[in-house]
């Protein structure tokens, strides 16, 4: 439906009444009937009407909450200019937003605005993402505070997985291609249209600075771009905490050129008197070393094994849309871990997070025993419970991983298979935990785990919706020691076994500590560990 300033109407009819109530609507209807006996139309300020779109609009108005709404809307230049130009871009405006907890019933009044606003808002985002466009974004986003909660982050989902698309790009790119991606993603537009968006796709901000955190690590960038990359990153919205993780990084990166490579003479080199005594003393040294260095080899400390790249190899970029949790898990004595499975499948260049995965496949439905009749074979009767489970989840998504336990009897399971076990501190994801007898539900920041059977089969990797990590530290005497032990269900009847086949992958979840004393971490799965990490990237 096309919004009709009544403002405007009344200069144009001839009235002097521009306050929206019934005695004035009345008198709008008498005027507008007398004029379309003669005419088709009606110019409002250079836009033209039909009869019809005047009726609808003035029907929708018969509720006296309506016309308060629509006063709310009057009082407001920037959306009424928005709503009548249908969203064409003019400049950049200071949007005098009415805030919804400024009206009272808000969302009744967001539900009046979203009839009008909506469809300009959806035409709008999916015409500039369809051109590649961001210059617009954050004014068309800009009025997403007037439409309600709900219908505003489908709205915005679409830019999310836009942004998410260009920066996972980037991080695959490499040599001309890598710097097209930078110019494309550390834009100011870009900056503009994260701090517009909701919070909750505030995990899209942490995960912008996240990735040019990865670039100033790598330190392959030219002093002007990683200028700008700085310059983007700082006009960022974050939450006070980010902020000062943020501003504290920038000031502990001095922006330097990347080292130049040197160029010698060769020719010059070869023609030198010393030339052949000197490359003779090199090669007999070069052989006394190599053998000193292989006994050193075969004794390398387990830290050599930490990662210098701030992405660990392998590691897939992850798509998450949740708002990121903001507290930070303390260790109370050895409490449970609690790893659930956030994806599981094949290993992909990114991958989309479904926080819901292991609550809706944790439990193969439980079987109606009075259905199947006891047979004298035990054997016989599970089996049959088996098949009857089965036929209830055949045609789910994740039916191939989530089975019965029995299935998986003679299978090997994550204590005696072989895993590969990875921990990306450059992105954050969400621990959620259960609640137990002793603790009560709660959400961390964590970094993403990936788990992936290298073995020669298919493994019985978890149960439920768990995976069985344990979190280790070393301590002052260079032993690892644990800092909690697998999560245990109070029950287990109706648990998935949770199956991985081979060469496929897992992802969950570690929580982030909060840590007074920087310590080294590994995570441990029956005789498999992770490279050493910490919680610094808090």
């Amino acid at each position: 439906m096309r919004y009709i300033s009544v403002r405007r109407l009344v200069v144009s009819l001839g009235l002097n009444n521009a306050y929206l109530n019934k005695d004035l609507i009345a008198e709008i209807n008498r005027k507008l009937s007398k004029h379309f006996d003669n005419e088709d139309t009606l110019s409002v300020f250079e836009q033209k009407y039909r009869y019809y779109e005047f009726r609808s609009f003035f029907d929708l108005l018969e509720k006296e909450e309506y016309q308060i709404y629509y006063n709310e809307i009057e009082n407001n230049n920037s959306l009424v200019s928005y709503l009548l130009n249908s969203g064409e871009f003019q400049s950049m405006p200071e949007i005098s937003v009415v805030h919804s907890i400024e009206v009272e019933n808000a969302e009744k009044f967001q539900s009046f605005v979203s009839i009008f606003l909506k469809p300009i808002l959806i035409e709008k985002i999916q015409f500039n993402l369809k051109n590649s466009s961001t210059v617009e974004l954050s004014y068309h986003l800009k009025f997403c505070d007037f439409i309600p909660y709900k219908s505003r982050i489908a709205i915005q989902k679409p830019i999310a997985n836009y942004l998410n698309q260009i920066i996972g790009q980037l991080k695959v790119s490499q040599g001309v291609s890598l710097r097209f991606q930078i110019l494309k993603v550390f834009d100011n537009d870009i900056a503009c249209v994260l701090n517009e968006m909701d919070d909750y796709f505030s995990s899209l901000r942490q995960q912008f600075v996240q990735t040019a955190k990865l670039l100033f690590n790598k330190n392959e960038l030219s002093k002007v771009e990683l200028e700008m990359i700085k310059s983007t990153i700082m006009k960022v919205k974050l939450d006070k905490e980010s902020s000062i993780r943020r501003d504290v990084f920038i000031r502990a990166k001095k922006i330097k050129e990347p080292p130049m490579k040197t160029t010698s003479n060769f020719d010059s080199m070869v023609k030198s008197p010393l030339f052949l005594i000197t490359s003779i003393v090199v090669i007999l040294n070069l052989i006394f070393y190599y053998e000193i260095k292989s006994d050193e080899m075969k004794s390398t400390s387990e830290e050599n094994l930490i990662e210098n790249e701030t992405l660990v190899p392998k590691f897939p970029f992850l798509i998450d849309t949740v708002k990121t949790c903001d507290s930070l898990r303390i260790l109370v004595g050895l409490s449970k871990s609690d790893s659930k499975v956030l994806y599981i499948g094949e290993e992909k260049d990114s991958l989309m997070l479904d926080y819901d995965l292991s609550d809706k496949y944790f439990s193969y439905e439980n079987p109606v025993v009075q259905e199947v009749p006891l047979p004298n074979d035990e054997s016989d009767f599970l089996i049959k419970m088996t098949s009857s489970n089965l036929q209830n989840i055949d045609s789910n998504l994740y039916s191939d991983y989530f089975k019965d336990p029995y299935l998986g009897r003679h299978i090997p399971n994550w204590n005696n298979a072989k895993i590969e076990l990875s921990v990306d501190t450059t992105q954050i994801v969400s621990n959620y935990r259960e609640a137990t007898f002793s603790t009560e539900k709660a959400c961390y920041r964590a970094f993403p785990v990936r788990l992936k059977n290298i073995s020669d089969s298919t493994i019985v990797i978890g149960y439920g919706a768990q995976i069985p990590l344990v979190l280790q530290r070393k301590d002052s005497t260079n032993s690892w020691v644990i800092c909690d032990h697998p999560f245990t269900y109070a029950c287990g009847m109706g648990l998935s076994s949770i199956f991985l086949p081979k060469n496929e992958i897992v992802i969950s979840s570690v929580a982030i500590l909060s840590e007074d004393l920087p310590s080294l971490y590994r995570l441990k799965i029956g005789e498999n560990f992770s490279p050493p990490f910490n919680f610094d990237n808090k």
